[in-house]
């Protein structure tokens, strides 16, 4: 059930290759083999004993057990990963946390192990998010404050907000019960870790944890996330494949639509162009006409305008010539008769 649960929060995290990573390391570094951290067990740094109310195990560790120049680190890491896969063996379902108790009681500067806190944070981080609950130090003071102000960087975040310095036993209150807490931190249990009552490698033959079948089913899930994950790259380059020769077949089919269209464009164009030549034509057909039987009305109407004042010059000649002869006729007599007076006034007789 942890497994799962690890697995999914493992898969929620931002590098997609971390799940992978994982159970290359789970390969690499597991299992672990009792015999080989039996004698670091023994040395108390670090045990299980109780649990929370909602049934988280408790882990203690024993910070003035320390011993940075005497440990291997290897194995210090391994015996400390050993107790953390125990805890997650015996989880009940739905819990996939753990609470720590960092017990700082006769802590001495001789003790500090930066060398261990730092790789442990890193292993914590990169192969059990998610996993710690709660991390209570007691006690804290000012030796505390100081290395806790340079040991905090080394933890992501999310763990440094999970870890609550102590001054008091307050808080143990607040997650077990009395029952399920040691004396020394203000329960009922008198349990004192005695290294010397752990089992014999000799008694527990062959034991590891986690199990070796589970890590032969996490090697075979592991081969089968790659095979999943090589089908999902396959099938993606072949969609790929797929969508270039799509792209690759309809290029010359579209520069053939193209080019179809282009000829029907120049097709269309010159005879769209004599329509419009041919309708212009006829509009100016058609106005020329108008223009011609206008002419023809004006040239008709100025003729008719022009025999009509002839005809009016000629009545009035008509009209004027009777005057005319008989202002003629006058004027001939009156000639002749001053000739006359002329002969007679002369002595001559008038003819």
């Amino acid at each position: 059930m942890f497994e799962v649960e690890l697995e999914n929060r493992l898969s929620l995290l931002p590098r997609p290759s971390l799940l992978q990573k994982h159970l290359e390391w789970r390969k690499k570094n597991l299992p672990i083999y009792y015999e080989e951290v039996y004698e670091e067990l023994k040395k108390g740094k670090w045990f299980r004993r109780g649990f929370t109310r909602n049934g988280n195990p408790v882990v203690v560790v024993t910070a003035r057990k320390f011993d940075p120049q005497q440990r291997d680190l290897r194995t210090a890491l391994r015996s400390i990963i050993f107790i953390i896969e125990e805890c997650i063996a015996e989880m009940q379902p739905g819990i996939t946390q753990a609470l720590v108790v960092y017990d700082r009681r006769d802590y001495t500067r001789e003790n500090t192990d930066m060398e261990f806190v730092k790789t442990l944070a890193r292993e914590l981080s990169d192969n059990y998010p998610e996993t710690l609950l709660t991390c209570l130090i007691y006690p804290t003071g000012f030796l505390f404050r100081a290395i806790w102000a340079i040991c905090k960087w080394f933890f992501d975040p999310k763990t440094r907000d999970k870890i609550t310095p102590a001054a008091d036993l307050a808080p143990f209150k607040n997650f077990c019960d009395d029952d399920q807490l040691l004396t020394c931190f203000g329960g009922k249990d008198d349990f004192v870790f005695d290294g010397n009552a752990l089992p014999q490698p000799s008694e527990l033959p062959g034991f590891c944890l986690p199990p070796l079948s589970e890590i032969e089913g996490h090697e075979q899930e592991g081969k089968e996330q790659q095979q999943q994950q090589q089908q999902e790259e396959k099938q993606k380059q072949g969609e790929t494949t797929t969508a270039s020769t799509a792209a690759a077949t309809m290029q010359p089919q579209q520069q053939k639509e193209e080019e179809e269209s282009r000829e029907e464009t120049a097709t269309a164009e010159p005879a769209a162009a004599e329509a419009a030549a041919a309708q212009q034509s006829e509009e100016t057909k058609q106005e020329g006409g108008v223009s011609k039987e206008e002419e023809a009305k004006e040239a008709a109407q100025g003729q008719q305008e022009q025999e009509s004042t002839a005809a009016a010059d000629a009545s009035k000649e008509e009209e004027s010539a009777p005057a005319t002869a008989d202002a003629e006729k006058g004027s001939v007599a009156e000639d002749a008769a001053a000739a006359e007076s002329e002969q007679t006034e002369s002595g001559q007789a008038p003819v």
